[in-house]
């Protein structure tokens, strides 16, 4: 049985690492994108939305970030730029 609970605080850390370790690739490149450092991408992490943990029989499966969007909040240079992949600027071959 799936179930989706607010995170406590104490499980960002965990979360965080677990972004680092699956998805550092497409992580690197979106910071860039977004033109912020990992430690700005942690605080926003950690400040920004609601993080909720996925569970499968009790067992940590992962974890989703709902955030709030740049007109929601007084962001810094970069923050609540797009950082999906196909609005990237193409770059030449």
């Amino acid at each position: 049985m799936l179930e989706y609970l607010p995170a406590k605080t104490e499980q960002y850390g965990t979360f965080l690492q677990l972004t680092q370790d699956q998805a550092s690739g497409y992580l690197e490149g979106t910071l860039e994108l977004m033109n912020i450092t990992w430690e700005e991408y942690s605080h926003l992490f950690r400040t920004i939305g609601q993080v909720y943990g996925i569970y499968t029989d009790g067992q940590a499966a992962g974890f989703f970030l709902f955030g709030k969007t740049a007109q929601d909040f007084d962001h810094p240079p970069g923050a609540g730029k797009s950082c999906h992949p196909a609005d990237a600027p193409l770059q030449p071959a």
